[in-house]
Order: C-alpha cells, then sequence, then structure tokens
C-alpha cells in the first residue's frame, strides 16, 4: 500500500503545507506497517503523537532538510514520540529531520 500525502493537485507545494494532517495531542498515533510512504516536494512535518514503524516502510521524499520528513517541531509541545517495532526495516529515500526540543 502507498500514503501519498500531496495537498495541492498541480503545481508545487507550498512550505505551509507541510503539516496539514495534524496530530490532536500526545495520545494521537499513526501506524505505518509495510507500505510506503511518497512525500510532495515541500516534504511533511507531523508533531504531537506518536508514529509507528513495523516492517518493511519506504519513504520517498526530498534530500534537503527544507524539505524534508520532518518529526517535531523543536517546541516540547510538538515532540512525537517515534517507535521503530521489532520487525520494522525503514528504507529512506530521503531526508528524515528529527527535530525534538531542547
Amino acid at each position: 500500500m502507498t500514503f501519498s500525502y500531496s495537498p495541492r493537485v498541480t503545481g508545487r507545494h507550498a512550505q505551509s503545507q507541510r503539516n496539514l494532517i495534524k496530530m490532536a495531542d500526545a495520545t494521537s498515533q499513526i501506524y505505518f506497517d509495510e507500505c510506503t510512504l511518497q512525500l510532495p516536494d515541500s516534504g511533511w512535518q507531523l508533531t504531537k503523537g506518536s508514529i509507528f514503524f513495523d516492517n518493511k516502510v519506504t519513504v520517498n521524499g526530498n534530500t534537503t532538510q527544507a524539505n524534508s520528513f520532518e518529526l517535531g517541531n523543536g517546541l516540547a509541545t510538538g515532540d512525537l514520540n517515534i517507535q521503530l517495532l521489532s520487525g520494522a526495516w525503514l528504507d529512506n529515500f530521503g531526508y528524515i529531520y528529527y527535530n525534538a526540543s531542547n
């Protein structure tokens, strides 16, 4: 299965479109299991909650930090819990940026 996040049908994506999918709070969860993530040219930013990777997950994204698959936003309120489960195999074709609070 492929999850393709593309907030725009045509043309380039704006940086403001990186975080249109939002997790409500720290109890929110997204679980990726044996799938492909196809990210837009602007990348994707997730904050709050937890993200789980299990079995083979392929991430197709961009190769710059500015357009990365960004996990967190540098603020404590936006920290994301990242879980690589025991069967996880992550194939990354892009830039994954862990932006945790200090």
